[in-house]
């Protein structure tokens, strides 16, 4: 048999081998999304990278949703208590706290946040508080920018979501780029599989409403383990979600002494609530 014959079967035989790879893949992708009430994550420990991050299918670890509250399938590793979050902001340039479990314009919301106003460019390094994976995300429209929400979740089953992010990082702008068209509908996208994330990684360098020069973060911090104290109240149970309301916790507790010094030197960034929280006490 020629060189040229034999040359030819090769590469039919890599095209072949190539395209069933392709389609195995494809499937495995088709029929590996979460429903909307389960958060899913990997407990690999190959997929850090800086750039394109590389998803790998492992061992999964899921927490679903049910009436009472999330339920762990698999072992969950115990959390390290008491649980520190390092700030994912310079607190010494904050101006205000928005705390978690108030109503603000209108709206009860559960999670906190961090505003900026003495800051008029919107530059502000948003880093990640705690090894964890990025599990969900969108990509969405407010006063005619886009914004960038993230929800993290640690092994032992705490999530924080980081919010209204306006500029992200390489890593986490090559995932977003994969998310619907920005709207105003901001439900979220299920990144799949996970993506594992690193204390201190830098998530985004803006934040907030550059337009407006409006600049704050949002935070929120949530114990799937369990149901908040603040649930405990029927009457709250039942006019608030379980989904998230019901396990939101008071993350200004959870922040490192000097953190905490200086969180509580800050004014509270909404005028109707002030430092009313159902949840920090």
């Amino acid at each position: 048999m020629s060189n040229k014959k034999i040359a030819a079967i090769v590469i039919t035989l890599i095209i072949l081998i190539v395209s069933c790879v392709g389609i195995t893949i494809f499937i495995l992708m088709r029929n590996t999304n979460p429903p909307s009430n389960t958060a899913v994550l990997q407990t690999n420990k190959e997929n850090q990278q800086t750039t394109k991050p590389e998803q790998t299918q492992s061992n999964q670890l899921q927490w679903k949703l049910g009436e009472n509250g999330y339920v762990a399938e698999g072992n969950p590793p115990a959390c390290t208590e008491p649980i520190i979050l390092t700030s994912p902001v310079n607190l010494s340039d904050a101006t205000s706290i928005l705390y978690p479990g108030q109503t603000r314009g209108g709206n009860y919301k559960p999670h906190g946040g961090v505003r900026f106003d003495n800051n008029t460019s919107n530059v502000q390094t948003v880093s990640i508080p705690a090894d964890a994976f990025l599990v969900a995300g969108t990509r969405f429209l407010a006063e005619g920018e886009i914004q960038y929400s993230f929800d993290f979740i640690t092994p032992c089953g705490i999530i924080y979501r980081l919010g209204h992010l306006r500029e992200l990082t390489d890593k986490f702008q090559f995932i977003v780029d994969k998310f619907p068209e920005a709207t105003t509908d901001s439900r979220v996208t299920f990144v799949n599989p996970p993506v594992e994330v690193f204390k201190d990684e830098v998530l985004a360098i803006k934040i907030g409403i550059i337009g407006t020069s409006n600049t704050f973060l949002d935070w929120g911090v949530y114990d799937l383990r369990k149901l908040n104290e603040a649930s405990k109240d029927p009457a709250y149970a039942a006019s608030h979600d379980i989904q998230l309301a019901q396990h939101a916790v008071c993350w200004l507790d959870m922040l490192a002494p000097s953190d905490t010094v200086i969180v509580d030197s800050l004014p509270a960034g909404d005028p109707t609530s002030g430092k009313n929280s159902d949840y920090c006490k």
